[in-house]
């Protein structure tokens, strides 16, 4: 991601009323703009989370078949697990 497409985003929260921004002062120094979180932004945050978690809660995931694996497959790994290494790949 760029900065600039980041820039523009908290623009356009900020426009919102969602974030607010400050630019430090200090001598001597460059200055910087400083963004927060406003109440209303807060709201959203909450209100964003509990829709995420409801569309996540009614979808109804499929699990795909576990893979079959042969006796000395199924030995590497448990070997690989046991050593804290990964398996080998081929």
């Amino acid at each position: 991601m760029s900065m600039g497409a980041v820039c523009t985003t908290l623009e356009r929260l900020e426009k919102r009323g969602l974030l607010e921004s400050e630019i430090s002062d200090r001598e001597g120094r460059r200055a910087k703009r400083f963004y927060i979180v406003t109440d209303s932004g807060q709201d959203m945050l909450v209100e964003t989370k509990q829709a995420l978690e409801a569309i996540w809660k009614g979808l109804k995931l499929q699990v795909r078949p576990s893979l079959k694996i042969n006796a000395t497959s199924r030995d590497r790994l448990s070997q690989g697990k046991q050593r804290g290494a990964h398996p080998p790949h081929k």
